[in-house]
C-alpha cells in the first residue's frame, strides 16, 4: 500500500513537473514572440526620423530623438516644397510603446502623404496648418476620438523673409534672436538678463491636440525670420521627467541653459546643449520619450528688401508655464 502510494505520488508529482516546464516553455516563447515584434516595430519606427539633415540654404536643422521604451510616441521630420518653403515637424502622441508607435506611423504617413499630393496638384495653400487639418480629421475617424497627438509644426520662405507657425496643444517652442535689441521683443526680462543679453522669445501658439476634436480649424500665424534665430523645439518630457538627481526642470531653467549657449556658433551650439542634457538626464531610465529640434537661420541670410513684415507673434511672460503635451 505505502509502495502504491508512493508511486501514485511520484507519478503526480512528475506530471506537475511537466506541466510546470511547459507553461514556462510556452510563457518563455510568448515572451521572445513579442520582443521580436517590438524589436521589429521599433527598427520600422526608426525609418520614420530623418535620416540626414535638409540641405537647404540658410537654414541649418538638427534633431535628437531617445525613446523610454522599445516603441516610441514622438516624431519629428522636415521637407522642402518645391517653391523651396522647408517645413520642421515635431509631435508626441499620448504615452509610448506600441499604440503610441503606431499613432506616429500615422502621422508620418499622412503628412507625407499630403506633401505629395500638394506637390503634384501644385497648390499654394499647403501651410502648417493645413496639416494639422489634415491629419487632425485622419486621426480623430481612425481612433474615434479616443487617442491624441500635440504636434507644433513651422516653415521657413526665405523669399518671403516670414516664419508660418501652427500648434496643435504643443509644448511652446523657443526663439532666441542674436539681436539684444530685437525688434519682436516686446518686454525684456530680468531674470534671463542675469545669465544673457539675449532675450528669449516664448511661440505660444493656441490649439487643441490632434484627435480631440474632428472640426477643429488650426490657424498659420506669420512672423519675420532675422539672420541667426534659433528656434528650439521640444517634447514635455525634458521638462516633466526628473534628471539622475530627481530634480525636474521648470520651463524657465531650460531656457535660461538655452540661452548661457544661445550666442555659440549653430552646430557647437547644438553640441553643447545636448551634452547639458546628457548631463542631466545621467544613465537614468527615462519615464518618457525626448525629443528636441533645434534650427538656426543662417547669419548670412539677408532679409528681402522692401518686404513688409507679417504680424508678430504675441511674446508671453517668460516664467508662464508652456501648453501641456501628451
Amino acid at each position: 500500500m505505502d509502495s502504491g502510494l508512493s508511486r501514485a505520488s511520484f507519478l503526480s508529482t512528475l506530471w506537475s513537473l511537466n506541466l510546470f516546464g511547459l507553461r514556462t516553455a510556452a510563457a518563455r516563447l510568448e515572451q521572445v514572440r513579442i520582443e521580436n515584434e517590438l524589436q521589429t516595430t521599433a527598427i520600422v519606427q526608426q525609418t520614420f526620423f530623418p535620416q540626414t539633415s535638409p540641405q537647404v540654404d540658410h537654414l541649418m536643422v538638427e534633431g535628437r530623438f531617445i525613446p523610454a521604451s522599445e516603441c516610441s510616441g514622438d516624431w519629428w521630420g522636415h521637407f522642402t516644397t518645391p517653391d523651396g518653403r522647408t517645413f520642421v515637424i515635431v509631435g508626441d502622441a499620448m504615452g509610448h510603446g506600441t499604440p503610441a508607435a503606431l499613432v506616429t506611423g500615422m502621422a508620418y504617413t499622412s503628412c507625407n502623404s499630403y506633401h505629395q499630393l500638394a506637390e503634384r496638384i501644385g497648390t499654394t495653400d499647403f501651410t502648417p496648418a493645413s496639416v494639422l487639418n489634415h491629419f487632425n480629421r485622419i486621426l480623430h475617424n481612425a481612433m474615434n476620438g479616443s487617442f491624441y497627438m500635440t504636434m507644433f509644426i513651422m516653415s521657413f520662405d526665405f523669399e518671403k523673409g516670414e516664419m508660418l507657425m501652427a500648434n496643435a496643444g504643443h509644448v511652446s517652442p523657443i526663439l532666441i534672436p542674436t539681436d539684444p535689441d530685437d525688434s519682436r521683443v516686446k518686454r525684456k526680462s530680468k531674470a534671463f538678463a542675469k545669465v544673457s543679453p539675449l532675450t528669449p522669445i516664448n511661440l505660444r501658439i493656441p490649439g487643441n491636440p490632434l484627435g480631440e476634436n474632428p472640426d477643429a480649424n488650426y490657424k498659420d500665424k506669420p512672423m519675420e525670420m532675422h539672420p541667426g534665430d534659433k528656434i528650439f523645439v521640444y517634447t514635455d518630457a525634458l521638462v516633466e521627467c526628473a534628471g539622475k538627481d530627481g530634480s525636474v526642470w521648470t520651463p524657465k531653467e531650460l531656457t535660461k541653459k538655452l540661452l548661457i549657449e544661445a550666442q555659440k556658433p549653430g552646430e557647437e551650439f547644438v553640441k553643447d546643449f545636448r551634452a547639458i542634457v546628457d548631463q542631466h538626464f545621467g544613465t537614468r531610465e527615462l519615464e518618457d520619450d525626448q525629443t528636441m529640434v533645434i534650427t538656426e537661420v543662417s547669419q548670412a541670410w539677408q532679409r528681402p528688401a522692401k518686404q513688409s513684415a507679417p504680424p508678430e507673434t504675441e511674446q508671453k511672460k517668460e516664467d508662464e508655464e508652456p501648453s501641456k503635451s501628451a
